[in-house]
């Protein structure tokens, strides 16, 4: 069985290495990093996936703001045409028939 005193002397390892302060301050930097301090390694992978979260977030509700205000647009310009085609409204002496679309039936089937 091969001895540790014969690897170190074969790879040519000096223990004093180990004792070196600025080993000694990086590990105890690193050990504090990881465990101790406030920001943690595990508290900014946490955050950095919150701010993707809420990235994504943002995209949709700018989306969701563009489709509005083309909405806005649709209702000023065509105020008649908007209240019968979403509300169905209609004047007192018409009759109103809806008719569905065939691509939302074939959807409701599946």
């Amino acid at each position: 069985m091969v001895s540790i005193k014969k690897l170190l002397d074969q790879w040519k390892f000096d223990p004093k290495i180990l004792l070196n302060k600025y080993i000694i301050a990086f590990v105890f930097f690193l050990i504090w990093m990881i465990f101790f301090d406030y920001h943690k390694i595990k508290g900014q992978i946490k955050l950095s996936r919150t701010v993707d979260h809420l990235l994504d977030e943002k995209e949709l509700y700018r989306q969701q703001i563009l489709q509005i205000k083309a909405d806005r647009e649709d209702i000023e310009n065509n105020t008649e045409k908007y209240a019968r085609e979403k509300y169905y409204m209609h004047m007192p002496d018409e009759e109103v028939w809806i008719v569905p679309d065939q691509q939302n039936d074939k959807e409701n089937e599946k």
